[in-house]
């Protein structure tokens, strides 16, 4: 059986706006006040966070920018709350590279906001933030810290292994056309 994250949600692979929505349940896993206050911006995020998709009407970069709007905050109280030693601060890594994912490499400047954006963040947390807020016990800050980091590693991975699988469509279909490299190589002689 997998551990609760702070949020309530079992599985730290969930969409991001799901796992948010989880901590809704958190009153019946957390009855200490002080962990309502973390669960209460987790479920306001959450609710944002889904309503995410709809914002394509507005434009292309909404979504991008709706989700730094939402989740930077959030993630950097929550951690304030909880402390550093939980690695949450790890997922600033997967918005940076989620806005890629999002947006494309066409909107360099907001690609490079939203990231500058995590790396402060990151920094002032690691500056600032206690290494353990007293929320939570060392067991569930150890749990939360694998979980966060797994979490976030997991999402990288994907991404570069969609990026690999889509690099090695393309070299596939052109090889089957001729490369410039594989026709010079036949013309060298044996």
């Amino acid at each position: 059986m997998r551990a609760k994250s702070p949020g309530g949600c079992a599985s730290p692979t969930l969409p991001v706006g799901v796992r948010r929505c989880c901590g809704c349940l958190s009153p019946l896993y957390f009855p200490d006040p002080e962990l309502r206050t973390v669960a209460s911006i987790d479920l306001v995020a959450g609710i944002v966070v889904a309503a995410i998709p709809v914002l394509h009407r507005v434009g292309p970069r909404a979504a991008v920018i709706a989700l730094a709007m939402v989740n930077l905050p959030a993630t950097f109280v929550v951690c304030f709350l909880l402390g550093t030693d939980t690695g949450m601060q790890m997922f600033y890594l997967i918005y940076g590279a989620g806005a890629v994912l999002i947006v494309g490499v066409e909107s360099v400047g907001l690609l490079v906001t939203v990231t500058a954006c995590a790396l402060a963040l990151i920094i002032t947390l690691e500056m600032f933030a206690p290494k353990n807020g007293g929320l939570l016990s060392e067991a569930a800050m150890l749990g939360g810290f694998i979980g966060a980091v797994s979490a976030a590693m997991q999402r990288l991975a994907d991404r570069d292994l969609r990026k690999w699988r889509a690099n090695i469509g393309s070299r596939s279909t052109a090889t089957s056309r001729g490369s410039p490299v594989a026709s010079a190589l036949r013309q060298l002689p044996s």
